[in-house]
């Protein structure tokens, strides 16, 4: 049972009409690493990454949901983790390993995922290079952006299950074509989570340290704020609305947002239960009068 989070991420960016801001998808990559490593370090692999998944609270706080496909890494098992209840269901977050049928995979498919989900964040919305209809079309969109791989580039690639040799072959791109709201520290950390040689991809461990998390997007949100003369509070519209922590929040990777950016998201999540409460009242009402109806067929006909 998770506490109440007023949105996910999913349906934040979807109904956002500016692109997201890059200290805010700074904040929101910190977390979710942060919530990758306490679960790699137990052991345990989430599996279905995705922005349905992350939940999001109006003072910043993020939450991983649905550990549902989550396993544990048994050493020396000899189960096949391709199999179909074992597949994993979201093919835009799946990691190329898994479209090339390996039967033995670690930490480093949650690392993709966590990589397309930054993606995700900086273009404020799903990548349409990384949006395949099938599996073989997510495969070859990978290729042609990370290039196809090679018994050099990715040591064992040619001995997977999946793999053809008549693989159309495609040269690197630079993420920045894709991708222009990046830094160069962005850059760099997107570029090593996208890697397609799973061995090659960083640990949730060394994305926590990279450079791209001391970067000064956080600071430069507060001192906006500072040079503008904010205080604790602000008047807006004649309401007193309390301003983001990001100072005293910002050690653990939280940031907040603004009010106005997510209170529409709260009430179109309110009238939604409210619609769905109202279909259950309908619902029982319904199964009510019909249970009525029942007794009174049994009475006649027992008079009869």
């Amino acid at each position: 049972v998770y506490e109440h989070m007023e949105t996910n991420l999913w349906e934040y960016i979807s109904h956002i009409k500016d692109p997201l801001r890059l200290d805010i998808a700074q904040s929101y990559m910190f977390q979710i690493a942060k919530g990758r490593d306490h679960c790699h370090t137990r052991g345990v692999r989430h599996r279905n990454l995705h922005p349905k998944h992350i939940l999001l609270s109006t003072d910043g706080t993020v939450k991983i949901s649905n550990f549902l496909s989550a396993r544990t890494l048994i050493p020396h098992s000899s189960k096949d983790l391709t199999s179909p209840m074992f597949v994993l269901p979201t093919g835009w977050f799946r990691a190329p390993e898994i479209l090339l049928g390996c039967a033995r995979y670690y930490f480093s498919i949650d690392i993709w995922s966590l990589g397309v989900l930054f993606s995700f964040m900086l273009y404020t919305g799903m990548v349409p290079v990384l949006q395949g209809d099938s599996e073989i079309d997510q495969l070859f969109r990978i290729f042609r952006l990370r290039g196809t791989p090679t018994e050099q580039s990715w040591p064992g690639v040619t001995s997977l299950r999946q793999w053809s040799d008549t693989f159309p072959q495609w040269h690197k791109v630079s993420l920045k074509t894709v991708l222009e709201r990046m830094s160069t520290e962005a850059h760099d950390l997107l570029d090593s989570l996208l890697t397609c040689d799973p061995a090659a991809r960083p640990t949730a461990t060394i994305v926590l340290g990279h450079a791209y998390f001391s970067s000064p997007l956080k600071r430069e949100a507060v001192k906006e704020r500072e040079d503008e003369g904010g205080s604790d509070t602000e008047e807006r519209e004649g309401k007193t609305v309390v301003l983001e922590n990001a100072e005293t929040r910002r050690d653990n990777g939280v940031l907040a947002l603004e009010e106005e950016e997510l209170m529409p998201l709260v009430d179109h999540d309110q009238r939604e239960e409210e619609e769905e409460e109202e279909e259950v009242v309908e619902a029982v009402e319904a199964l009510a009068k019909r249970g009525r109806r029942g007794k009174r067929k049994r009475k006649v006909s027992s008079i009869e």
